[in-house]
């Protein structure tokens, strides 16, 4: 007991320790590998199967995160597999990341508000984003959303309504790990 009548509990047992990532000229080591395992269980997935039904020659991505995350492995894997022109920006990424979108052929010259103005048939790939960053994508693009494919979040509690325009949401199938894809949809604007 100490001196003020209280007793000092300590809980005794393992300590939760957190595998740090190890890096390779600062990206995870093993990264590419990695991919190639993902790409492989995705390729004979239904998910994949539905995205690719809907890609389209042109692909702007945000919001993957950094690729230290499991489940930005996991997207990145899936993007690559749809093999577009992919413009990309996420403000976590680092400079060493962005080097490596830019070996994969990947843009960095993409607007970073989410107002990215499109030419033609385009997919953006908006895993797990803002309502604010996919309201600045419908918004910039309005007149011509008929034209645009969207993976994201689902709008079902986001109460988007879009003038002229219905839109059709197809919930992604589901897919281990849960956490890479959860509650993301494919959503088609329709006139």
């Amino acid at each position: 007991m100490e001196n003020d009548g209280f007793t000092l509990v300590v809980k005794k047992g393992r300590r939760k320790t957190h595998k740090k990532p190890v890096f390779l000229n600062g990206l995870p080591k093993g990264l590419e590998s990695r991919i190639l395992e993902c790409q492989e269980q995705l390729l004979e997935s239904k998910l994949y199967t539905l995205v690719t039904e809907y890609r389209t020659d042109m692909c702007v991505c945000y919001g993957i995160g950094t690729l230290v995350a499991a489940d930005s492995v996991w997207q990145l894997s899936l993007l690559l597999l749809l093999k577009t022109s992919v413009k990309i920006w996420d403000p976590v990424s680092s400079d060493e990341e962005n080097e490596y979108y830019k070996r994969l052929g990947f843009s960095l010259d993409v607007d970073r508000d989410c107002k990215q103005r499109i030419d033609g048939p385009t997919l953006f790939y908006m895993p797990h984003c803002t309502r604010q960053m996919y309201m600045n994508v419908i918004d910039t693009n309005r007149d011509q959303l008929d034209k645009i494919r969207l993976i994201g979040n689902s709008f079902d509690h986001m109460e988007l309504l879009v003038e002229g325009y219905t839109i059709k949401e197809l919930k992604l199938p589901e897919f281990e790990p849960k956490s890479a894809f959860h509650t993301t949809s494919l959503h088609i604007f329709l006139k």
